[in-house]
């Protein structure tokens, strides 16, 4: 069984974990638009650790396999809209079935979810 969902991506240098808390210090502008994006909507979106070999348009493309990221706290660390702080939470794994690269700010892709696999995690993880 499978999940396909469409959202925006967060490519960085590191890899998140469901479950995992991953607190972010936001300042670009196309990721703060991300993020307000993210809180119009669910406040989800994936992260990715960045494909080095792999770049488009001066974009970071990302590795095939990512977590979604749930944001659970968002702060203006200054008042004045320059930089974010924020806390999301890993929720579950996905692998990329499509890319969209779209107009700046944006990168988004299709996911697909192993739904078996995370039932099996969450019910390891349980225990």
């Amino acid at each position: 069984m499978s999940e396909t969902k469409i959202i925006p991506i967060f490519p960085l240098d590191l890899v998140l974990f469901p479950r995992q808390e991953l607190p972010l210090r936001i300042f670009e502008p196309r990721y703060k638009q991300l993020v307000d994006d993210c809180m119009l909507g669910d406040g989800q979106f994936g992260v990715c650790l960045i494909d080095e070999q792999n770049s488009v348009n001066g974009w970071n493309s990302p590795k095939l396999v990512g977590t979604i990221a749930k944001i659970s706290k968002c702060e203006d660390v200054e008042l004045d809209g320059l930089q974010l702080h924020i806390e999301t939470m890993g929720r579950n794994s996905f692998r990329i079935k499509k890319l969209f690269h779209l107009p700046f700010p944006n990168l988004i892709i299709m996911i697909h979810f192993q739904l078996r696999a995370i039932k099996k995690y969450q019910k390891f993880m349980s225990k």
